[in-house]
Formats: C-alpha cells, sequence, structure tokens
C-alpha cells in the first residue's frame, strides 16, 4: 500500500447524498403542454435539459480557499492594525507622560535657578550693605580722629 501525501487526504467525508426539500424530478404530468416561447415542451426536453446533478450539491462543491484565505487575511490585517491602533496609543500615553515629566523637571530647574538668582542677589545685597556700614564706620572713626587732633 502507497501512502499518500498529506495534501491528497480528504479533511472531511464527502457527503454522497444529496437531501433536499424539493424533489429533483417533477411528475411528468405537471410539465406537459407547458407554454414556453412559442412552442411547448413535453417531458424529455425538460429532462434532456436538466442541468441540475446529484453531485452538483452543496455538499460536493469545493470549499472556496481563496474566500477563506481572503477573509482569513482581512481578519488577521484587521487584528494586526487593532494591535498597531493600541501600541501606538500605549506610546502615545508613554510619550504625553514623558513630555508631562520633562515639563515638570523644567519647571523644577526654573524655580531652582530663580531661587539661586534670589540668593545670590540677596547675598550681594548684604554685603553692598557691609561695605556701606563698614566703610561709614572708616569715616566716623576719621572724623573723630580728627576731633582728637
Amino acid at each position: 500500500m502507497t501512502s499518500l501525501p498529506p495534501s491528497f487526504i480528504p479533511k472531511r467525508p464527502v457527503n454522497k447524498t444529496v437531501r433536499s426539500a424539493t424533489p429533483t424530478h417533477t411528475p411528468p404530468e405537471t410539465f406537459q403542454n407547458v407554454q414556453h416561447g412559442a412552442g411547448t415542451l413535453d417531458i424529455s426536453q425538460l429532462v434532456d435539459n436538466d442541468s441540475i446533478q446529484p453531485e452538483d450539491s452543496a455538499s460536493n462543491v469545493k470549499r472556496n480557499s481563496e474566500v477563506s484565505v481572503t477573509l482569513s487575511a482581512l481578519r488577521y490585517k484587521g487584528l494586526q492594525r487593532e494591535i498597531e491602533l493600541k501600541t501606538e496609543l500605549e506610546s502615545l500615553k508613554t510619550k504625553t507622560d514623558l513630555q508631562n515629566e520633562k515639563e515638570e523637571i523644567q519647571r523644577r530647574i526654573e524655580l531652582a535657578n530663580a531661587e539661586t538668582k534670589a540668593r545670590q542677589a540677596a547675598e550681594k545685597a548684604l554685603k553692598i550693605k557691609r561695605k556701606q556700614e563698614l566703610k561709614q564706620r572708616i569715616r566716623e572713626i576719621e572724623r573723630k580722629e580728627k576731633e582728637c587732633a
């Protein structure tokens, strides 16, 4: 016994029986003297022209794999796009969070710079005031020396 490649092995059994709600052959008396165009048809013409065969049933029609592949591809693309959008949303949230954190750090730096400038200005003012006080003290000493001399 030779083994068949996997592509030749049927995936599901094929239904060889046709089950239909309507009978496939109509009794001859219903087709006698049926008007069709200019003439009449008899049963032999109808039976000969009947192209519906039991092998044409839905169970014997091969599955259209192209449609299945297309639908699968569309589903896959849809899921892929959904994942991309979720990833983009997460990156935007992360980007927004990073921007907010950056702005907060910049505010802190500006505040620290302002505090440093204010402290430096206060120190400079204090130094100037001390210099003025020392100069004033020197003038007082010089004045007292002139008074004593």
